[in-house]
């Protein structure tokens, strides 16, 4: 399973997660603007997941790595299964996990 994920530059490991929030990176939420409204990892980006591919240009157009979160993690998969090999990205599950980490 480890030699898949990779194969597609994506990891949901939560030590590999805490190394790129030490570093410059992204955080794209990916929930609807309501959700992302009532909570959120601070100095996160909101791009839903409806709006994903009609923002593709504008997410490739940042360098850093980026962590895709969500509530569960379900979402945040599927933005990255539209990504695949276009950029560095990051499963970071629920926002409150990537919280969580950034907070160690």
């Amino acid at each position: 399973m480890r030699f898949l994920k990779s194969i597609f530059r994506r990891t949901s490991s939560n030590d590999s997660l805490k190394e790129i929030l030490q570093q410059s990176h992204l955080v794209i939420d990916v929930r609807t603007k309501s959700e992302f409204e009532k909570g959120h990892f601070i100095g996160s980006k909101n791009i839903p997941l409806q709006e994903f591919e009609n923002r593709l240009e504008e997410i490739l157009a940042f360098k850093e790595p980026i962590i895709i979160c969500c509530r569960s993690g379900a979402r945040s998969e599927k933005a990255i299964s539209i990504l695949q090999e276009k950029q560095k990205v990051y499963n970071g599950g629920s926002w409150k996990n990537v919280q969580a980490l950034s907070n160690h």
